[in-house]
């Protein structure tokens, strides 16, 4: 059942599943100019949290709009690296990268910034962590 001979296969735009644009190399963004905060999030735990602040790719000239990016499961306690998928995959959108700060609030329970749910391994961000983190951030912002 093969082509004919002479036959030509024409893949579309459509049918690659690729983009428009050629993919922004975001790590290579994220290791030249973000930056890491620390602040101890809650007195109970002896280690300071940190949270990542990735800068807008474009001057910054009046008050830049801030998102708060919540890692998923896989990145709980450093199992995944930090800047690997989530962020990268994030910061395709050119809206997000060029116009706005991203905080990524790095999810441990030895700092108290994520905790254990009580069953199984399933852990979830302290909401009142994070928040305080966030709002530290945007003072400095």
């Amino acid at each position: 059942w093969g082509l004919g001979q002479g036959a030509l296969l024409q893949v579309t735009f459509e049918n690659t599943g690729g983009t428009v644009w050629p993919r922004f190399k975001a790590e290579a963004y994220i290791e030249k100019n973000a930056w890491w905060e620390q602040f101890n999030a809650d007195a109970a735990y002896e280690r300071d949290a940190s949270c990542m602040v990735i800068p807008p790719e474009d001057p910054v000239t009046s008050p830049a709009p801030v998102v708060l990016f919540m890692l998923g499961m896989g990145h709980f306690n450093g199992r995944q690296g930090f800047v690997v998928g989530d962020i990268p995959d994030f910061l395709q959108v050119p809206a997000f990268r060029k116009q706005c700060y991203v905080v990524v609030v790095k999810p441990e329970t030895l700092t108290g910034t994520a905790y254990w749910l009580g069953t199984r391994f399933l852990k979830d961000y302290s909401p009142d962590a994070v928040w305080y983190m966030f709002t530290e951030v945007l003072r400095k912002l």
